[in-house]
């Protein structure tokens, strides 16, 4: 954690999380920003493969989101633990730390932040393809016919 306001610089992913101090007169500054390492730390705290989480990332719980920021955090600010990045969601509050961490996540790997929101997104378009009425599109498969030889 620094106390005032920290340089970031958006084209590297960098981005700025500020929050009150805990005596609301300073105000602390942390860095986020989303690479290879920070991904490996997400899966570890996730405990899955970074494709297979989109539904996870596109509306996390308290724990991802808190898993989310840790490993936001884990490249400038490598002391702060788990428990530590809940405190931050505390004196941030939910919806500023998880827009932090998107933009983070969308500016280090623009493609998985794309896919995370598409899963968010799937079925919401007219309503097509989730619910008990939808129905599974078949295509016919071409039969190979063995040829006689020549």
């Amino acid at each position: 954690m620094s106390k005032g306001t920290q340089m970031v610089n958006p084209e590297r992913g960098e981005v700025l999380l500020e929050v009150k101090g805990a005596n609301g007169n300073t105000t602390d500054s942390y860095v986020l920003l989303m690479r290879t390492n920070a991904l490996v730390r997400l899966e570890q705290h996730m405990g899955d493969h970074i494709h297979k989480l989109g539904p996870r990332i596109s509306s996390p719980g308290m724990g991802d989101l808190r898993a989310l920021l840790c490993a936001a955090l884990s490249t400038r600010h490598p002391e702060i633990t788990l428990e530590g990045a809940g405190e931050i969601i505390d004196a941030a509050g939910f919806e500023e730390a998880g827009a932090a961490v998107m933009n983070a996540l969308n500016l280090g790997f623009p493609r998985l932040a794309a896919g995370a929101a598409a899963v968010q997104n799937a079925g919401k378009v007219n309503g097509r393809g989730t619910g008990r009425g939808s129905s599974p599109t078949r295509r016919k498969r071409a039969s190979v016919q063995p040829t006689s030889g020549s």
